[in-house]
């Protein structure tokens, strides 16, 4: 697919720098961002485990806890933030 957009000079020229800072031309910068950004999940996608769970069981306050840190782990593990 291929779109085209419009934006400012200033933007154009920032984005133009953080480009060349990781070694690409503006097209490929701009590409790797959306797609980045149309892999990530929602917060409600993340969420539905822990829902579904805590409505199932009497969870605690701490394990509750515990399974959002473990779950955002998980989350990182599979999507590390440089390859978002």
């Amino acid at each position: 697919m291929s779109i085209t957009i419009t934006i400012s000079p200033k933007a154009q020229s920032k984005l133009e720098k953080r480009a060349a800072g990781f070694g690409q031309d503006l097209k490929t910068f701009v590409r790797n961002l959306l797609e980045r950004e149309a892999a990530l999940e929602s917060l409600s996608e993340v969420a539905k485990p822990i829902y579904r769970q805590t409505n199932e069981s009497k969870i605690s306050e701490d394990d509750l806890g515990n399974l959002i840190d473990e779950t955002l782990a998980e989350v990182r593990r599979e999507k590390p933030l440089a390859s978002r």
